[in-house]
C-alpha cells in the first residue's frame, strides 16, 4: 500500500455485463499493481507449486457461450460435459467483493459426476494471486482426501466449499484460499450458512493476509472485506476500529506534498484520506446493518432502484430486513441534500435574504440545515471576493509582461490549477498567451507547409486541450482538413444520381447485413464467424445518405403496412423473435401499445391494481398486469386537471416540445384520448393516500385546462378562451371506477 489514493483505488469498479467463468473474483483496480506488487506475484506463483511439481495437463475452465466445456477427472480419468459460464454485472459490487450474479458461481467450479472432486477454476491476476491447475503431485493425495468422511459430508454442500477444504488440506498459497473463502460465503443457501462464512472471513482474514507471499496490493481490497464481515456478524466496535487501522496505516505511508503559496489546494489542504468506501461502511455501521446488501453500500441508481420495488412481490431479491429502514433514510438524505443544495443557491444569489437570516438571525435560532448552508454561502462570499481581489491585482501584473517573466520562472502552476495569489493567476494567464501564440504560430506555419505538417504532426489523435501548443495546433489543422474533406464528400454524394445512388446503397446494405449476420453467429456459438467482418465501410457521407434513404423508405412501407391490418399482422408475425427485421422495433411498439392500453384500464381502480400487484408474484403475472404493475401502481388515474395535493394533474400529459400533433387535443383529453391522465408518486403510500382524495367524485376539484400563451404557431390553433375566466372551459368525462 502507497498511500490513500492507492487504497482508494481498490474500491473503484470497472466492467460490463457479461458471461464469464471468472465471475467470482473480486473487484480489481488494475493502477494497484506497482511494482513492488509485481515483485510479489512472482513469489505467489511460486509459492502455488510448493513441491515444485510442475502443473498437470488438464483443460482448464474457458468461455463457450453457454454451452457445455469437456473436462476429464484427473481422479478416475471420468470425461464429462458441464456448462461454467455465469452472467455478471461488474459495474455493480457488494460490500464482500462480489457482485450481481455472484451467488450463482457455484456452477464456475467443474465438478466430476461420480467422486464429486471439484477441479480448480484457473486464473491469474496483475495483483500477483492466482489459482492452478492440480500438479502431479496434488493429484496423488486426491484420491486419499476425497475418500474421507470430512470431504464426503461437504457434498451436501457448496462446490466453493469442498475446494476451499481441498486448498487448505494441499497447502495452497493463502490468496487462493481467500477467494475460496469468498465465493463459500457468495453461494450461502441460508442466512446461518453466510454468517458462518462471515465469522470465518472476519476471524481468518488477518492471518492470511499476513501469510508469506500475499499480494500487496489485494491485501488492500482484504482488509475491506474483512471489515464488512465484521459488519454482517454485528461486531459493530471491531468494524469500526479496523476502520480506523486502515486510516492509520494509509496515513503513516502517505508522502506528504510540497505545499504550493500560489495554488488553491480543491481539497482542503493535504489530503485528508476520507474515501467513500469507508465512510459509507461507516455510515451503515452507525444504523447497525448487518444486510448483505445494504442500501447505504449501493451505489445510487441501484439503491434507488430497490427502494422503488420494494413492494414488489418476488421482484426483489435485495429485501432484508434493514432494507425498509434504508431506504428511509436514503430518501430523507435526499430530501436533506436537495433543501441544502436549494437553499444554498438562493443565498449565494440573495444578498438580502443572506444577511437576514446567516447574520442577522442568531445561530441557535436556525435548522441544521440553515446553519449549514449559512456557513457554505458566507464561505462562498469571502471566497469570491478573494477572486475578485486576485484577478484585479493579476491584471495590473500582466499589464508589465516584461517584468513578469523572471518571477513567473520560480512559479509552479498548471494550467487547470485554482490560483491562490495574484502573481500564480498572473503567470498562469501569461503562460495561456504564450501558449495560444505559439500554438498559432505552428498552425499557420504548418497550413501553409502541408510537408511540415506530416513532418511535425506524428500523433494518431492529437488533442485540442493539450499543453503541447504543438499537438494543439495539429489537432486543429487535422479537424479542418476532416471538415473539408467531408464537404467533399457530401458534394460528391449530392451529385450521384438518383439510379446510381440506389445501386450503391444495395451494396452497403448488403455489407451491414453480412456484418450483422457474422456477428450473431460469433455470439450464439461461441466460434469465430464464418462470413469475415468487414472493416472496410463507405465514406460517411455516403453511409448517412443511404441510411437516411433507408429510413425513409422502411417509415412509407410501414405507414403502408400499419394502414392494413391484416398486413399489419403477417408483417409483425415474421417480424416477432427476429431483430433484424427492418419492422421488428415499430412491432414491438404497437403489442407494446396495446399492452400498455389494457394496463392502463387496470389502473383506474387504483385500489384493485395494488391488491392484485401485491397478492400476484412477478413469475405468476401475465403481460397485462406485469405492465400495470411497472407503470401504474404508484399513480392515479384522474380526469385530467384533477387538484392533487400541490400537483397540477393535466401538466403529468404535457407534450414534449408542447408542440406537435394534435398537442393541444392531447393536452385536454390526455396521453390515452378519454380525457383522463396519470400522476404518478415515488411511494406507494403517497399514491394511496393521493387516490383517497380523489376517488369520490363528490370530493374532486377539477381545474378548467389552460394551454398558457405558447409561442404563436400557425399550425397548431388555441382555443379561445372564456371572458369570464380567460380559461378555456373543456367538458370533462367521469372518472371510471
Amino acid at each position: 500500500m502507497r498511500n490513500v489514493r492507492a487504497l482508494a483505488g481498490a474500491f473503484i469498479l470497472a466492467g460490463a455485463f457479461v458471461l464469464t467463468p471468472l465471475l467470482a473474483q473480486p473487484s480489481r483496480d488494475p493502477r494497484l499493481a506497482a511494482e513492488e506488487a509485481a515483485r510479489e506475484a512472482a513469489a505467489a506463483a511460486s509459492d502455488a507449486a510448493a513441491d515444485d511439481s510442475e502443473p498437470a495437463e488438464t483443460e482448464g475452465p474457458r468461455h463457450n457461450y453457454g454451452k457445455p466445456v469437456e473436462f476429464t477427472c484427473p481422479v478416475g480419468g471420468e470425461k464429462f460435459a458441464q456448462v461454467i459460464d455465469a452472467f455478471t454485472f461488474p459495474l455493480e459490487s457488494y460490500p464482500d467483493g462480489g457482485g450481481p450474479g455472484s451467488e450463482q458461481s457455484d456452477v464456475q467450479l467443474p465438478e466430476c459426476p461420480s467422486n464429486g472432486l471439484i477441479l480448480m477454476n484457473e486464473y491469474r491476476h496483475a495483483e500477483g494471486d492466482s489459482q492452478e491447475a492440480y500438479t502431479p503431485a496434488e493429484i496423488a493425495k486426491l484420491p486419499a482426501l476425497i475418500a474421507t468422511p470430512e470431504y464426503q459430508a461437504l457434498r451436501k454442500d457448496s462446490r466453493a466449499a469442498r475446494l476451499l477444504w481441498l486448498s487448505e488440506k494441499l497447502g495452497r498459497p493463502a490468496s487462493q484460499r481467500f477467494h475460496l473463502l469468498q465465493r463459500a460465503a457468495w453461494v450461502a443457501k441460508t442466512p446461518e450458512d453466510r454468517k458462518r462464512w462471515m465469522t470465518r472471513i472476519a476471524d481468518e482474514s488477518e492471518a492470511l493476509a499476513a501469510a508469506p507471499g500475499f499480494p500487496p496490493a489485494f491485501a488492500i481490497q482484504l482488509a475491506a472485506f474483512r471489515i464488512n464481515a465484521l459488519r454482517e456478524t454485528g461486531r459493530w466496535d471491531e468494524a469500526l476500529k479496523a476502520i480506523d487501522a486502515l486510516y492509520a496505516k494509509a496515513d503513516a505511508q502517505r508522502p506528504k506534498r510540497p505545499v504550493n503559496p500560489h495554488v488553491v489546494d480543491m481539497n482542503g489542504g493535504d489530503d485528508d484520506g476520507r474515501i467513500d468506501y469507508l465512510e459509507r461502511m461507516r455510515a451503515v455501521i452507525a444504523e447497525k446493518d448487518d444486510d448483505a446488501h445494504p442500501v447505504g453500500m449501493m451505489g445510487g441508481r441501484w439503491a434507488r432502484t430497490i427502494c422503488r420495488d420494494i413492494d414488489e412481490p418476488g421482484k426483489n431479491p435485495f429485501l432484508e430486513k434493514n432494507t425498509r429502514r434504508g431506504c428511509a433514510k436514503l430518501k430523507a438524505d435526499e430530501e436533506e441534500s436537495n433543501a441544502l443544495a436549494e437553499l444554498e443557491s438562493k443565498l449565494n444569489f440573495d444578498a438580502v435574504q443572506r444577511d437576514k437570516l446567516c447574520v442577522r438571525t442568531p445561530a441557535d435560532k436556525r435548522s441544521a440545515i440553515e446553519r449549514r448552508a449559512c456557513e457554505s454561502s458566507l464561505d462562498h462570499v469571502k471566497w469570491q471576493a478573494k477572486r475578485a481581489r486576485i484577478d484585479a491585482e493579476a491584471k495590473k501584473l500582466l499589464a508589465n509582461p516584461a517584468a513578469l517573466d523572471p518571477p513567473c520562472k520560480a512559479v509552479t502552476i498548471g494550467k487547470y490549477d485554482t490560483p491562490a495569489t495574484a502573481l500564480g493567476k498572473a503567470c498562469q494567464d501569461r503562460a495561456a498567451d504564450l501558449h495560444r501564440k505559439e500554438s498559432t504560430r505552428l498552425r499557420l506555419l504548418m497550413e501553409k507547409s502541408p510537408a511540415e505538417y506530416d513532418r511535425r504532426c506524428t500523433y494518431k489523435y492529437p488533442q485540442f486541450a493539450s499543453d503541447d501548443p504543438l499537438e494543439e495546433a495539429c489537432a486543429a489543422i487535422k479537424s479542418d482538413r476532416e471538415a473539408a474533406e467531408w464537404q467533399r464528400e457530401r458534394k460528391a454524394v449530392e451529385a450521384i444520381s438518383p439510379a446510381e445512388l440506389a445501386v450503391q446503397c444495395a451494396v452497403i446494405e448488403a455489407q451491414d447485413a453480412a456484418r450483422r449476420a457474422a456477428e450473431a453467429k460469433e455470439e450464439s456459438e461461441g466460434s469465430a464467424a464464418s462470413v469475415p467482418v468487414l472493416e472496410a465501410r463507405a465514406p460517411n457521407s455516403l453511409q448517412f445518405k443511404c441510411d437516411d434513404l433507408k429510413s425513409k423508405r422502411e417509415e412509407a412501407e410501414w405507414q403502408a403496412i400499419s394502414a392494413d391490418p391484416a398486413k399489419l399482422a403477417e408483417t409483425c408475425a415474421k417480424a416477432a423473435g427476429n431483430p433484424v427485421h427492418p419492422h421488428s422495433d415499430r412491432c414491438q411498439w404497437v403489442a407494446e401499445e396495446k399492452i400498455d392500453a389494457k394496463a392502463y384500464d387496470l389502473a383506474r381502480d387504483h385500489t384493485a391494481l395494488v391488491a392484485s400487484c401485491q397478492s400476484t408474484p412477478t413469475d405468476q403475472r401475465d403481460e397485462v398486469l406485469e405492465m400495470a404493475c411497472k407503470r401504474y401502481r404508484k399513480c392515479v388515474i384522474v380526469p385530467v386537471g384533477t387538484r392533487l395535493p400541490e400537483k397540477n394533474m393535466f401538466r403529468a400529459d404535457l407534450p414534449v416540445g408542447y408542440y406537435g400533433k394534435d398537442a393541444d387535443k392531447r393536452f385536454r383529453e390526455g396521453a390515452h384520448g378519454d380525457g383522463t391522465g396519470q400522476y404518478c408518486y415515488e411511494t406507494l403510500e403517497e399514491a394511496n393516500a393521493a387516490w383517497e382524495l380523489v376517488k369520490d367524485p363528490a370530493k374532486r376539484v377539477i381545474d378548467p385546462v389552460d394551454l398558457g400563451e405558447p409561442y404563436p404557431d400557425p399550425k397548431i390553433k388555441v382555443p379561445a378562451k372564456s371572458k369570464s375566466s380567460g380559461k378555456a372551459k373543456p367538458a370533462m368525462p367521469p372518472l371510471q371506477m
